[in-house]
């Protein structure tokens, strides 16, 4: 089995507090939060701009494959930018009740990110923008989500969003309930958690680009540079906002992709062909092919590969299943084929994942 660094709260247990004058730092202010990692690999920059906003700032490149353990209790949403030297390659936002419990950073490979931090009160005040953005569907299976963190035993339907959301993230605060979406969430809802997921891409523009740019090449010090970083923060914000992944097909169109989604996910094991299932919800193949690309920005094909891959995941957690019994659950024929689909997904093969996933429990109990 290869061997791997493993870090169980990358933020505080393994980076070291570092100084703002440190010469590879972009800028930076007295205010700062500054953690090096260690062996000079590169920082990660807190840049304070109001109560419940903030920048991050990570630039860093690893010695070898990293696994890293997720670190509870961080009660926010961020907006993540991925970095090259000539721009934003790819960026989504991320929500406080992800999937991944363990994920592994590739070793010689530079992360490069900027991310905008909303938490408490901010980020509250400023869901609502975000909800009116996402599709009804995409709403939908976040609120679903929620309703089930908060309390899967309970009816909370006269709670709006936002309120489930106070709700999730006062128990979070507080340690209650505290787990993953994959050792919370049954199957039953991993469909909702790929709907929100699909929503949370967001479209790179120029303005955003643009606008990243200049956060990274603040020119001002004190309390300028304080008031010039939160409007561009702010701005960035809006303007991802904006661009949240939102499926543009007539209704019924929607709800025929929307089926053939659900129809693949209830039949993991004995999926119909695409013209069996392009029938069975009333649209031909390339209808079909063009209506997942819209909605998911994938072929079927490809949407019951990860539907599969996560099914996986969350059986792996949950489950005291063998792998040989997880590969047959998820419809692999082909034990070789899902350990190579299953590492690409999370960097590490399904062996490797289980002992991780052991080595914690082990360490927790």
């Amino acid at each position: 089995m290869p061997k791997f660094a493993q870090i169980a709260n990358p933020n505080t247990e393994w980076l070291v507090r570092g100084s703002a004058i440190d010469p590879r730092l972009l800028h930076a202010d007295a205010d700062d939060e500054i953690l090096v990692y260690p062996d000079d690999w590169g920082y990660r920059q807190t840049i304070p701009l109001q109560d419940g906003l903030s920048l991050n700032i990570i630039d860093y490149t690893l010695d070898r494959d990293t696994i890293f353990q997720r670190q509870r209790g961080e009660n926010s949403l961020a907006f993540e930018f991925q970095l090259t030297d000539t721009g934003i390659a790819q960026s989504c936002w991320k929500h406080s009740f992800d999937e991944h419990v363990l994920w592994l950073t590739p070793g010689k490979q530079r992360v490069f990110e900027l991310e905008v931090v909303l938490k408490p009160p901010f980020v509250t005040r400023h869901l609502q923008p975000i909800l009116e953005r996402l599709s009804e569907r995409a709403r939908s299976a976040f609120r679903a989500l929620l309703e089930h963190a908060c309390n899967p035993h309970q009816r909370l339907s006269h709670l709006t969003e936002i309120e489930l959301f106070e709700r999730f993230l006062y128990q979070r605060s507080r340690g209650i309930d505290d787990r993953t979406l994959a050792e919370q969430f049954p199957t039953s809802l991993l469909g909702n958690g790929i709907e929100l997921s699909n929503a949370m891409k967001l479209t790179l523009t120029p303005t955003i680009q643009h606008l990243a740019a200049q956060i990274l090449d603040c020119p001002y010090q004190g309390a300028t540079r304080r008031r010039y970083l939160t409007e561009k923060a702010l701005a960035l914000l809006s303007q991802s906002i904006e661009t949240i992944h939102r499926p543009l097909l007539p209704s019924p169109d929607l709800d025929a992709i929307y089926e053939a989604a659900k129809i693949l996910r209830d039949n993991v094991t004995k999926p119909p062909s695409i013209e069996q299932l392009a029938r069975r919800v009333y649209a031909n193949r390339f209808k079909l092919y063009q209506g997942f690309h819209a909605v998911y920005g994938m072929t079927p094909l490809d949407y019951l590969r990860y539907y599969r891959l996560v099914m996986a995941h969350q059986l792996l957690y949950t489950s005291e299943l063998s792998i040989g019994e997880v590969v047959a659950a998820v419809g692999y024929s082909n034990r070789s084929r899902f350990a190579a689909m299953f590492k690409q997904l999370s960097g590490m093969n399904p062996k490797t994942f289980q002992l991780q996933l052991q080595q914690l429990d082990r360490a927790a109990s």
